[in-house]
């Protein structure tokens, strides 16, 4: 096989073509992690805690009785919307027990710095799907964890994602 610099090129063109390609990959690689960074940044400002409580709300007017005359605990579930654009499509999802898989409460819109609270005696805690801006769908649990999902509520596909 010749050689032959006229036809193959140097050794320098073969180093400045590697180093040429090298920095194109490396560019497109940042990019696209950047992209995925920013896709998520504004689905992992939207809080969802758990807090325990001895009676339902006011707002509720109902109290439970465990038939030992001490109100059954019960559990407020919240989700802030920390970021500076609106959540769409909010939903709680039974994550367990009977009710698995169904929608608890809905609301259409959550402002940012807005919360929406659920209060029940649930022995799983939901989770919770709402859309973002860009129009992702996100469900997100107690533990804190994210996964995209499909659709704004829970899809049979979508089930496993309850058990984050």
């Amino acid at each position: 096989m010749d050689f032959n610099p006229d036809t193959w090129g140097t050794v320098a063109d073969w180093v400045g073509g590697l180093g040429t390609t090298a920095a194109f990959v490396a560019t497109a690689f940042v990019f696209f992690r950047d992209a995925k960074v920013r896709r998520i940044a504004q689905a992992r400002k939207i809080v969802y805690i758990a807090e325990a409580t001895e009676f339902y709300s006011i707002a509720s007017t109902a109290f439970r009785d465990t038939g030992d005359g001490l109100p059954t605990p019960i559990h407020e579930y919240i989700l802030k919307n920390l970021s500076d654009e609106p959540i769409y499509g909010v939903r709680f999802i039974a994550s367990g027990g009977p009710r698995k898989g169904r929608r608890l409460t809905a609301r259409e819109v959550v402002l940012p710095g807005d919360a929406f609270t659920y209060e029940d005696e649930l022995d799983y805690p939901p989770v919770v799907a709402f859309r973002d801006n860009s129009d992702v769908s996100w469900v997100r649990n107690i533990k804190g964890k994210i996964h995209p999902t499909s659709a704004p509520w829970l899809t049979q596909k979508d089930a496993a994602y309850t058990n984050l």
